[in-house]
């Protein structure tokens, strides 16, 4: 199996041949702009690829959470920072979209708590039922949306509710995303984790490379979609982290 880094923020294991990625119950502080669990979640994509004894993966949390809110220290630490930093910390977020889009093998979100935008590019989405999805944490918050959510949620949804999601933060239950098809089974809480890996087998266990390409050629419209979308909206939400009214609201 290949080595991979410590992380800080998320916990790396092998379960019979699925990697397990396991995102922390509670927020981990960043010491700095460029060590945060967007940096992590870039990083951990490449050697998974690469290990031969990982056929697939799936993004799980602990507990009621899959993705927690950012801590007040690293919001400051965000505010305080120079724009080019910013920018940096934005362009992970896009590469971050890339890397899931276009990471070869099986990828299964077992979400049990708000879906996070990134997991939601998963090939197939697992949801506790307690499980919430939207997007109430960038214009509700006074920031654009420019780290992935304007390039899916118009392929997921349609572009009227995208705009309800996007603009004033709708978000649905996981029955209703299962009937809007974005989420493909929702099961009790502490079955999550066991559901994840049980699709993330079956999608082992298909043909490899017919599954690759069909695969990408489908996440080509994400790839496409992230040219239109990604850059003004993450050049808008960069400059923003340092506007007076969200520095005042989030310090």
């Amino acid at each position: 199996m290949a080595t991979y880094p410590k992380f800080r923020h998320l916990t790396v294991e092998r379960v019979e041949g699925i990697a397990l990625i396991t995102l922390p119950g509670s927020p981990v502080p960043d010491t700095e702009i460029h060590d945060s669990l967007y940096h992590e979640l870039h990083d951990v994509w490449l050697p998974l690829s690469r290990d031969p004894e990982v056929e697939a993966v799936v993004v799980t949390g602990v507990g009621d959470q899959l993705l927690k809110r950012q801590l007040p220290e690293t919001n400051q630490l965000m505010t305080q920072s120079a724009l080019y930093d910013r920018a940096l910390r934005m362009i992970t977020a896009q590469q971050l979209v890339h890397q899931i889009v276009t990471f070869p093998k099986p990828f299964v979100a077992a979400v049990n708590g708000h879906g996070s935008e990134h997991f939601l590019y998963a090939d197939v989405v697992v949801a506790s039922e307690t499980a919430t999805f939207g997007d109430d944490h960038h214009v509700m918050d006074d920031l654009a949306s420019g780290d992935g959510n304007p390039v899916m949620w118009p392929f997921l949804v349609g572009f009227a509710r995208a705009k309800q999601v996007l603009l004033q933060g709708l978000r649905f239950d996981a029955q209703r995303a299962l009937e809007l098809g974005f989420v493909h089974e929702v099961v009790p809480q502490d079955k999550v984790r066991e559901a994840g890996l049980a699709a993330a087998r079956r999608l082992a266990d298909l043909p490899k490379l017919p599954f690759l390409a069909t695969k990408l050629s489908v996440n080509n419209w994400f790839r496409f979609a992230s040219l239109l979308a990604m850059e003004p909206g993450s050049a808008y939400q960069a400059a923003g982290m340092g506007a007076e009214r969200w520095t005042a609201s989030h310090a």
